[in-house]
């Protein structure tokens, strides 16, 4: 099963319905909490923000019936979503690193492609630095079904040699300059979200 873009809008949507929170937040500490299963404590550390805070967003979950008790996502939107990401590590290089999320739809592929500038843009707003990604690609499997558009293909060649290309299909390829496990993670879903429901 492959992600379409009503499963990452819809899933904003549900995070919108909160006041006063800042629906990437919720999705940094749902990602940490529910899907990494990190507690309270250790949420706080990977997101640097206060216990404090972690606990209020965490009890406001639970009180929205986003999760249960134990942190689990029961929100089928999230759920789902949350159950079909994948997200790996394929590559590493001295000045970078490079992830894939997916599976998604060869729709969404291709509308990421065809948008990358702007995906890439909500990519830099949600880091707040321009310097932490340095190209996006897809693929769809193969070496020769990986591009990275609007990327010189001197560069192109040098991340490719440093990628693993087994369970590739249908993902979205970013190569970070600097990468924060859930904190990336996070701005990449809710990026992805914008992107769709700007088309």
């Amino acid at each position: 099963m492959s992600l379409q873009c009503n499963d990452f809008t819809e899933a904003l949507k549900v995070l919108k319905e909160f006041q006063g929170f800042n629906e990437l937040i919720l999705l940094q500490v749902l990602l940490s909490h529910s899907w990494k299963g990190l507690g309270r404590v250790g949420t706080s550390k990977v997101l640097k923000m206060s216990e404090r805070r972690v606990r209020k967003i965490i009890e406001i979950l639970r009180a929205k019936k986003l999760t249960d008790e134990s942190g689990s996502l029961i929100e089928e939107s999230l759920k789902k979503l949350f159950e079909t990401l994948k997200i790996k590590t394929v590559g590493r290089g001295e000045e970078f690193q490079v992830t894939a999320y997916g599976p998604l739809s060869t729709q969404l592929l291709e509308m990421i492609a065809s948008r990358i500038v702007d995906l890439r843009d909500y990519l830099v707003i949600g880091t707040g630095s321009s310097n932490s990604i340095w190209m996006i690609g897809v693929s769809s499997g193969s070496a020769g079904g990986i591009i990275f558009p609007r990327v010189p293909t001197d560069y192109v060649e040098k991340i490719l040699r440093e990628v693993e290309w087994e369970g590739l299909e249908n993902s979205l390829l970013i190569v970070w300059k600097l990468y924060e496990e859930v904190r990336s993670d996070a701005v990449v879903i809710y990026s992805l979200a914008q992107l769709c429901a700007s088309s």
